[in-house]
């Protein structure tokens, strides 16, 4: 899938001379041994959307940058697409990676420091140590007495 951004003097020529782009780029296409699929005009931070079948990703990189080249489009970008297959291949072969996601170990040695650890987790506006488990962080793993267990708030200790 490439998408693409015309700049202000793109769009002008275009409104000026209406011009239907996708006819345009099917001969760039397939002389790279490409088939366009689809082509969208669309609205928002694209201005297009084509969907094309290329024979390698140099083939793919080579028509975005063609287009680029152009000198209209002011951005664009390149995603592969994978078929549900193919998605379904990848989920396997992931299983078998037997990649770890880095984790932070908070070992927790006392009943005390346990209620500790959860007295702060209502009052992180004192001073102290936070750990934050989201999306972009690092995921925190809390041991106590053998327990291991991944909170999905925000944890502390006392500092």
């Amino acid at each position: 899938m490439i998408q693409g951004a015309y700049t202000a003097q793109g769009l002008a020529t275009l409104v000026k001379k209406p011009q239907d782009r996708i006819e345009a780029i099917r001969g760039p296409i397939e002389r790279l041994g490409g088939k366009l699929k689809d082509a969208y005009f669309s609205f928002g931070e694209y201005d297009f959307v084509i969907i094309v079948s290329m024979p390698d990703n140099v083939s793919a990189v080579a028509i975005a940058m063609a287009f680029g080249a152009g000198g209209v489009l002011r951005a664009t970008r390149t995603t592969p697409l994978l078929t549900g297959a193919e998605s379904m291949d990848a989920m396997k072969k992931a299983s078998g990676a037997g990649y770890k996601p880095p984790t932070a170990t908070i070992n927790l040695r006392s009943q005390d420091t346990l209620k500790t650890w959860v007295a702060c987790t209502s009052a992180w506006r004192r001073r102290i140590l936070l750990f934050y488990r989201g999306d972009n962080s690092i995921p925190v793993k809390i041991a106590y007495r053998g327990l291991t267990f991944f909170p999905k708030t925000w944890i502390c200790l006392s500092s």
